[in-house]
């Protein structure tokens, strides 16, 4: 299902919410990695304010690479990374670059030459990735979204992460906990509280 979506009228009540994202967009302007993690309820503007994001990253000259995770993919390893990355009118990462399917015990490859592709990528260019209904995402692609930020952190990629709050202990729920909690790197955490 697409969601891309024209929206007509400017988005209201989340000035916050769009400054923490306008500001980490121009850090990875300057060559800073860092993550921001959207949360709230279904229905409260989360795929509005990626949109948002994704036109103030077009503008800033940041490519991007986005997803909406589906519940029926979550059965796929690595589908909603792999979507984010390597799908899209403009990918952000060209598949003819990536090896063939490793073994399905061999993620750890896989996201090693995720990460190698997407450190030459980013420095042609700083990269945003856009991750919309994360809560949806397989354990693959949550297991990645907590490994490749932190790898990355010193590379021009933003990482914009959309979830509801999900029961503990799912895999993109410690996921998040997890990127939340971190000092490593520059994490901004959003919570989305109802519509304005």
């Amino acid at each position: 299902m697409n969601r891309e979506r024209w929206w007509p009228c400017e988005l209201r009540g989340r000035s916050g919410e769009l400054g923490i994202i306008e500001n980490e967009l121009r850090r990875v302007t300057e060559g800073h990695g860092s993550t921001v993690v959207v949360t709230g309820g279904a229905g409260i503007g989360k795929t509005r304010l990626l949109a948002e994001a994704k036109a103030m990253a077009d503008r800033l000259g940041v490519r991007t690479g986005s997803v909406a995770a589906e519940p029926n993919e979550s059965a796929v390893e690595m589908s909603a990374l792999l979507s984010a990355l390597f799908g899209g009118r403009e990918p952000l990462l060209s598949r003819q670059d990536l090896p063939p399917p490793p073994q399905p015990n061999q993620r750890f490859w896989l996201l090693r030459d995720i990460e190698a592709l997407l450190e030459k990528s980013a420095l042609q260019a700083p990269l945003a990735v856009c991750v919309d209904d994360a809560h949806w995402v397989d354990a693959g692609t949550a297991a990645a979204l907590r490994e490749l930020p932190l790898r990355l952190r010193d590379v021009p990629v933003v990482w914009i992460i959309a979830a509801r709050p999900t029961p503990q202990p799912t895999p993109i729920a410690r996921t998040l906990d997890y990127l939340e909690s971190r000092d490593l790197h520059r994490v901004a955490s959003a919570r989305c509280g109802p519509r304005p």
